[in-house]
């Protein structure tokens, strides 16, 4: 059963099939609400009214810019965790990157952890937390995204929808 999103690909706000999505890899469900990773930009989708609306990120920009709702680029965001009060995304460049989640502003960006292989995020009160292919957990701080802890867990996490981010498919 499709809510929203026509037959054919796009970003276009909008209720029910006129809305479009392009390449949708992430998405987290919170307070009733549908928050997607779309390919250029940030989503929110309510599963009731099927009103589709852009929370960050310009469409069809294949580039990486912070700022407001209008403004801020993606390059491919695929991974999407929230506090309640924030987004926290992750990139096909392994960047972790905190938004607004109702203005859609950016705050930080952690870029430190390129060529990693990280996973999707995960928010836990004071921390926001990644693991990477090197069997490494990043424990960021949620107030600005400083390394809090990097311990090694094992030889290597695998995350299936990484690997599809990271591969084009």
């Amino acid at each position: 059963i499709s809510i929203a999103g026509g037959s054919s690909s796009g970003n276009l706000n909008g209720t029910g099939h006129v809305a479009g999505f392009s390449g949708a890899i992430g998405m987290i469900f919170f307070s009733g609400a549908l928050y997607i990773a779309n390919q250029y930009n940030i989503r929110r989708l309510d599963p009731y009214s099927t009103v589709a609306t852009t929370i960050s990120g310009l469409s069809k920009n294949i580039a990486t810019l912070d700022g407001g709702k209008n403004d801020a680029c993606f390059r491919s965001p695929y991974g999407i965790a929230t506090d309640g009060n924030y987004l926290y995304v992750t990139d096909d460049k392994d960047a972790v990157t905190v938004y607004d989640k109702n203005s859609g502003r950016a705050g930080w960006r952690q870029d430190k952890l390129a060529h990693r292989l990280v996973t999707a995020p995960l928010a836990l009160g004071a921390w926001v937390v990644v693991a990477d292919g090197e069997g490494y957990v990043h424990v960021l701080s949620a107030d600005d995204g400083s390394f809090v802890a990097r311990p090694r867990v094992d030889s290597g996490v695998r995350t299936p929808h990484h690997a599809a981010a990271h591969s084009g498919l």
